[in-house]
């Protein structure tokens, strides 16, 4: 079976929820990382780098959207990686905020986990794509330079 990502942390305040992702995830050879609010999902995310982030918008302490938000402002945070963002409510209002604040997809529970793994890969193929893309373009710009140099030594 094909492996897209090596990691996603998931937070969702239903441990139920959480559990069954993971177990879904794990049977696919990922990593795993969990968090029960918004407020733990930062600090798992300052301790791992996981490639995707799946995060339920109602959440305890510091709500989805909120979180989102935040880590798409922190500077900190030296990479993208795309976050899907779970909601129980199809709120159209919800949903443009949850967009606004940054998230790159969204899924309606309860769904079936199949939807979400092809998001799942359709997001972090796209993520990686582009991640090769800029390596490529470093690449090429450091042997220019490299050019550059030797070409003025002369």
């Amino acid at each position: 079976m094909e492996t897209w990502a090596n990691s996603v942390l998931i937070v969702d305040a239903d441990k139920e929820s959480r559990n069954t992702l993971s177990a879904h995830f794990e049977k696919l050879g990922w990593i795993v990382y969990t968090a029960n609010d918004g407020r733990h999902a930062t600090q798992v995310l300052q301790r791992n780098n996981p490639d995707i982030m799946l995060m339920d918008v109602v959440l305890p302490v510091r709500d989805g959207i909120t979180t989102c938000s935040l880590i798409r402002k922190d500077v900190s945070m030296t990479r993208h990686f795309p976050i899907i963002m779970m909601t129980a409510s199809p709120d159209k209002k919800q949903l443009v905020r949850a967009i606004d604040a940054g998230c790159d997809d969204f899924i309606v529970k309860p769904f079936k986990f199949d939807t979400l793994l092809n998001k799942v890969k359709e997001l972090v193929g796209f993520h990686l794509s582009k991640k090769k893309e800029e390596e490529n373009q470093d690449e090429e710009a450091v042997e220019k330079e490299a050019e550059i140099i030797v070409y003025s030594k002369q």
